[in-house]
């Protein structure tokens, strides 16, 4: 207590990572963490830093997460502009509604972000005033833009640049390792992987 600093243990929370993916279910076999002599509670998930992280590292909620978020934000759009002509509210959703925070460190093959998709494809619809049934190839057409799921692996492909050629020597590391040994057993490997298959590289 040198520097008087008080530490409170409800405002933190403990994962363990690989919990389900390994049995480790049973509580009597799990470290217990204390703050200050209070136990920190031990969570299956939890957001941090705008992204939810589970224990089992599944990108399933936080993709969820996302597309909520990015459903809000376009009927929140064309609400607030519903009497804009739609070349205007492309633009808009372009500026408004195209962030894809966090889409970079989601796993390519991950068959949700499908769903994060099709939101958006909904949303570029509603735009056109187009029937669910128009068929998606032509939504990059009217829209000036690449498919939404094609715009996810160019911004990890960028993403995965800068972690390569970047100026921390550790992350050079880790992202080289992951690619050229980790294979599928990495993220980076995985992801790098699948762009590569589907014709992105």
């Amino acid at each position: 207590m040198e520097y008087d600093v008080v530490f409170n243990a409800s405002k933190s929370k403990c994962l363990i990572f690989g919990l389900r993916r390994h049995g480790l279910g049973v509580d009597n076999t799990l470290p217990v963490f204390y703050i200050a002599n209070n136990a920190i509670d031990r969570v299956h998930e939890w957001p941090h830093l705008g992204h939810i992280i589970t224990d089992t590292l599944c990108d399933k909620t936080d993709i969820l997460n996302r597309r909520n978020s990015l459903i809000g934000q376009i009927n929140s759009m064309l609400c607030q502009f519903s009497n804009v002509d739609a070349v205007i509210k492309v633009r808009l959703l372009k500026a408004y509604c195209s962030s894809f925070y966090g889409c970079e460190l989601w796993d390519l093959w991950d068959s949700d972000i499908e769903s994060f998709c099709k939101a958006f494809r909904h949303g570029q619809r509603a735009i056109w005033k187009l029937p669910c049934n128009t068929h998606s190839r032509y939504l990059p057409l009217l829209c000036d833009s690449i498919p939404v799921f094609d715009e996810i692996c160019r911004r990890y492909l960028g993403y995965i640049n800068k972690c390569m050629y970047g100026d921390s020597e550790l992350v050079q590391f880790i992202v080289r390792h992951g690619i050229q040994y980790g294979h599928m057993f990495s993220v980076c490997g995985r992801n790098a992987l699948f762009c590569a298959i589907v014709g992105i590289i």
